[in-house]
């Protein structure tokens, strides 16, 4: 259904329903939502050819605007907190949810039907932001942002009624809490204070935050006159007060039909088994791409978070993946920085024992962050669920376990993953389009589709302990690698605790006290008789065992708890390198529907570092795909029913990177627990210089910076094939751009305000394409190459894809003289206006990058911040044929 205008009404030019719904912003907060609750039920949507929403009545003339209605239903919800609203008002807005949803959900679909049909044409967005984050009513509602939150509760008035109750999670900002109650709950207190003698009084805050409003009773019950002060007339955006709340990250368009869960059986589009950090990451960026609870669940055994021990480590490519979810700045705070190691080998003088033999950096590849970061792992998960609760209501559901799951096309073909679960003793059965198993070593989703680790174990045993340590050994705080004639020893400083004091992490070569018997070793591969006595000789090493071995290891040095209690956990493990032959499991149609991630599909040792961060990288590389699939945006899901050739990159991808990451702990775990120079015996051993040559040619793949992804749909490697390269070098470590490889940070100062930036900062992890362009020294010339390029990507070639999917990032390099807006094309400044940078200013861009200036380049960078594709500045053909391989056309 069309609407040619929003003007529509009466003769005078007046809507009469438009006059109404302005008038009910000026009612009291209670009177505007029962206003809202009798007149939203009997209105019709309809979309005039420009894509404006509108609404019609059968009581009132003309149209009104469905984003004033949406602006005022926010609003209103924003009041309720903030003016403390009683808990019936609260209940009465919360009825409006799913009114407002369908009235949303109607207009979104009509919108559809118009771009699909041609008879909408969506202008251009003009100040290149996003819906979302900009408060638009639309953006925030069809995203489900705006669900319960007229149940939201300054952090004072939750406890007053509920104490310590688990609540449906907060929200932060302005140095003030908010907690989102159930409306049980509020239910409950409802029905407590109608009967109570002494009913629970809604005191008002001291805060000017909760006083905004000037038709609020407090400013009678105040009587001040800060609150009666005139005004000069002045206008606010409705979508104003939004935007003093915390942003959220913009959710993907959505082009598939919106996911309502049906009756009956309980559906979802995915099931997360598992909410370490790999699961917790997969969790947290589809919420983030627009799933919300009703499609998307998350499932875990344990009650909570890790306490102590796993993994601790973060590798530069993490964090600057972190970084680029905001998530970065409390572990770059109180995390440990390594930036140097120090190497300990055997000393010719035997007094000594061992010796300081070189001290290298920590990170010897070019990254944002010269460093890693150590930092306890259930702090990191706390930091992404925390984030999680932004978007999902529900969050994590624990204490549940997965006991069996299956492929089933024959019962519902479009939700064919059946799914047992118990919750607390209580089994219920489940489907889904797609499950995740970030279950972990021992993983069940792993084990019921009949997936196994493949690979072996060496016959090193290791103890690990987190502690307080004394010590007089002068490189405790650095990440250090000791060999020494007694055993290996790595040293991993660790952050500093609520004591005071600052942990740190041993890991000790525990020498075999009880040998196995030849016959029990394994020749190939590792046997059932040698697995058991592997957990033999593990349940012999105690935390004496491996103090005494590290007492001995760090001769002549002294090192031992600081005290009593200083031992924060211990444990013991064998090295061991395996991993899935698959990644996913298909069902009849080859659709990939059961994917496994981080330890699910791969093991190694932990000394290199890798664990929780290739566990999460997984589910970076996941959850774009899968959540382009699901929202319709690849080309494949335009047809549902069929494989999605970009989903299927998941597997050859992370198999890629799995593989090397065995072979690569393989050989540092062997190298490190050897002997540094000749046995007693006389036979030689491995050399410092050999150790270290593998130590620094690894750290491009340790730090995650060196990983390059195969050739494939999403990775054009065209030029490797004779196709004309624009790129000269094959630096990539160092930056050269290289399809496969991710994008390199650098330091870029902006056009439009003078601001020094990081170039990464404009490739958030939001799902978003990025074309990044590089001009040529022609820009200023009209007829140039570099005009006529950017004229045809704002005009021929963005249109093409849904809105909001490509952005667009460009930089210039010297040009000679100062220019100004005029001087370069419209499409521009429309398109680039805040991700327009000089290539010179701070750091020599083209150089890094390794582009002509004279001739420029074009990049495609994926949502993961890995170069999709590299051409020619003219070569605008390629371009859209590769993001026509990625992306569905509109």
């Amino acid at each position: 259904m069309h609407s040619t205008s929003s003007s529509e009404g009466t003769s005078s030019g007046q809507s009469t329903l438009q006059i109404h719904i302005d008038e009910l912003s000026s009612l009291p907060l209670h009177d505007t939502i029962q206003s809202l609750v009798h007149l939203l039920p009997e209105l019709t949507t309809s979309i005039t050819p420009t894509g404006e929403r509108l609404v019609t009545h059968p009581t009132y003339e003309g149209t009104g605007k469905l984003d004033d209605l949406g602006a005022l239903y926010l609003r209103a919800a924003d009041r309720c907190t903030r003016e403390r609203a009683s808990f019936k008002t609260r209940l009465l807005h919360i009825s409006l949810d799913s009114m407002i949803e369908a009235l949303y959900a109607s207009s979104q679909e009509q919108l559809d039907k118009g771009l699909e049909d041609g008879t909408v044409h969506l202008p251009p967005r003009l100040d290149g932001g996003c819906a979302c984050c900009n408060g638009e009513p639309f953006a925030v509602i069809l995203s489900g942002f705006h669900e319960g939150n007229a149940l939201l509760f300054w952090e004072d008035e939750y406890k007053a009624f509920w104490g310590e109750e688990e609540s449906l999670g907060g929200r932060y900002g302005l140095g003030e809490t908010w907690i989102r109650a159930s409306k049980e709950q509020v239910e409950r207190a409802m029905a407590r204070e109608e009967v109570n003698v002494n009913p629970i009084v809604h005191f008002p805050s001291t805060s000017i935050r909760s006083l905004w409003y000037h038709d609020s009773p407090l400013n009678a019950l105040f009587n001040c006159n800060i609150f009666s002060m005139p005004v000069f007339t002045e206008y606010a955006a409705s979508s104003r007060e939004l935007r003093v709340l915390p942003s959220f990250a913009p959710p993907l368009p959505r082009l598939s039909p919106r996911f309502t869960r049906p009756e009956g059986i309980e559906k979802y589009e995915v099931v997360i088994v598992g909410a370490g950090p790999a699961g917790l990451m997969l969790h947290l960026l589809l919420a983030r791409y627009g799933l919300n609870d009703d499609s998307l669940l998350c499932i875990d055994a344990k009650p909570g978070t890790l306490k102590s021990g796993q993994a601790d480590g973060l590798q530069p490519r993490t964090l600057e993946v972190l970084k680029s979810l905001g998530l970065a700045d409390e572990i770059l705070t109180d995390g440990c920085h390594m930036e140097e190691v120090a190497f300990w080998n055997p000393s010719p003088d035997k007094e000594k024992v061992i010796e300081r033999t070189s001290i290298v950096p920590d990170v010897a590849v070019p990254a944002r962050f010269q460093h890693e970061v150590t930092i306890h792992q259930g702090r990191i998960e706390r930091i992404l669920e925390t984030d999680l609760l932004r978007y999902s209501k529900r969050g994590v559901q624990r204490n549940t376990k997965l006991v069996d799951v299956k492929i089933d096309e024959a019962g519902d073909a479009e939700f064919p993953v059946v799914a047992e679960i118990e919750t607390d003793g209580t089994r219920r059965t489940i489907r889904s389009k797609h499950l995740v198993g970030a279950d972990g070593a021992h993983s069940v989703v792993r084990r019921c589709m009949g997936l196994k680790l493949v690979g072996e174990s060496m016959d090193h045993i290791w103890g690990v302990v987190d502690l307080v340590v004394d010590t007089d050994f002068p490189d405790i705080r650095r990440r250090c690698a000791i060999h020494s004639p007694a055993g290996s020893v790595m040293v991993i400083p660790r952050e500093r605790i609520a004591t005071g004091d600052y942990l740190t992490r041993l890991y000790v070569q525990v020498p075999q006290e009880t040998p196995p018997e030849e016959s029990q070793k394994p020749v190939n591969g590792t046997t059932a008789q040698s697995k058991g006595d592997t957990r033999a000789r593990r349940s012999q090493v105690t935390q004496e065992s491996i103090f005494r071995h590290a007492a001995q290891a760090f001769k002549p040095y002294y090192i031992r708890p600081k005290e009593e209690g200083a031992v924060d956990w211990w444990a013991a493990y064998q090295i061991g390198q395996r991993v899935t032959d698959n990644f996913t499991v298909k069902d009849s149609k080859g659709i990939n529907r059961v994917f496994i991630v981080g330890d699910a599909c791969h093991t190694h040792s932990p000394k290199a570092g890798q664990g929780m961060n290739v566990s999460m990288m997984d589910s970076y590389n996941l959850a774009w795909k899968l959540a382009y699939s699901l929202h319709g945006l690849t080309p494949s899901s335009a047809v549902p029913g069929q494989s999605d050739a970009v989903v299927d990159t998941y597997h050859s991808e992370r198999h890629t990177i799995a593989q090397e990451l065995i072979a690569f702990d393989r050989a540092f775990s062997s190298m490190f627990s050897g002997k540094i120079g000749p046995s007693e015996d006389g036979v030689e051993g491995l050399t410092h210089e050999q150790f270290l040559e593998v130590f620094s040619t690894g750290n491009g793949f340790t730090s995650g910076c060196g990983i390059e992804y195969p050739s494939s749909l999403m990775v054009d490697k065209a030029s490797d094939d004779g196709v004309e390269n624009p790129i000269k070098g094959t630096d990539y470590l160092s930056g050269v751009l290289r399809p496969g490889r991710r994008l390199l940070d650098v330091r870029c100062k902006r056009h439009a305000d003078g601001n020094r930036r990081h170039l990464h900062d404009d490739f958030l992890s939001t799902g978003r394409f990025r074309i990044l362009c590089l001009t040529s020294s022609d820009l200023l010339d009209p007829k140039g190459v570099s005009a006529q390029v950017l004229t045809s990507l704002g005009s021929s070639v963005l249109p093409r894809f849904p809105p909001n999917v490509i952005e667009q990032v460009v930089i210039h390099p010297r040009l000679g003289k100062t220019f100004m807006w005029q001087d370069v094309p419209n499409e521009l400044k429309k398109h680039s206006e805040m991700r327009f940078y000089s290539g010179y200013a701070l750091e020599d861009v083209y150089k890094i990058y390794g582009v002509d200036e004279t001739r420029g380049a074009l990049a495609v960078v994926r949502p993961d911040g890995y170069v999709g594709m590299v051409a020619g500045l003219a070569d605008l053909e390629r371009v859209q044929e590769y993001l026509e391989r990625c992306i569905r056309t509109i």
